[in-house]
C-alpha cells in the first residue's frame, strides 16, 4: 500500500505520518496541495 501525505503550507505532523507509515511497512511520500495528480496512491492523509 502506497500512502500520499498532503502538505499545505503551515501544516504539521506530516512528517510524523510519513515516518509512522513508513515504521507500518508502507511506502509513503509527500504530495505538496495543489498538485492535480494524484495517480498510484491507494490511500490520501491529510494531516494536521
Amino acid at each position: 500500500m502506497k500512502f500520499g501525505v498532503v502538505v499545505f503550507p503551515g501544516s504539521n505532523c506530516d512528517r510524523d505520518v510519513q515516518t509512522a507509515a513508513r515504521a507500518a511497512g508502507y511506502e509513503a511520500d509527500f504530495i505538496w496541495h495543489a498538485a492535480t495528480a494524484v495517480d498510484g496512491f491507494d490511500c490520501l492523509v491529510l494531516p494536521g
